[in-house]
């Protein structure tokens, strides 16, 4: 373990992984990850892991465009096999009619 770092990361959940990787890619210097105990063994071990694309605001279509875009280069990017399951959501398009337009 390096006992000196230009940034120092606390927590490896999606985020702090995320953060880590992106900032020691943009080439900010020495950065450190530090866990507790193993990556993703907090809330992001409880995650249903969806790139869900159904939403409306244009800031959230662009991150599930650069997530899925991400997710199918993950080797050439990040290195590494990723279990990716097809593209798959189920729809409850026969309940939708029943739905309030304002919960």
């Amino acid at each position: 373990m390096t006992s000196t770092a230009d940034i120092v990361v606390i927590g490896g959940g999606v985020h702090g992984s995320s953060l880590a990787f992106h900032l020691a890619a943009a080439g900010a210097g020495q950065v450190v990850l530090l866990e507790k105990h193993h990556i993703a063994s907090g809330p992001t071990a409880q995650s249903g892991a969806m790139i869900r694309p159904l939403f409306n605001d244009r800031i959230y279509v662009d991150l599930v465009i650069a997530s899925t875009r991400m997710f199918e280069s993950w080797n050439e990017i990040v290195g590494g096999e990723i279990i990716n399951p097809p593209h798959q959501f189920p729809f409850l398009t026969s309940l939708q009619r029943n739905w309030p337009a304002n919960p």
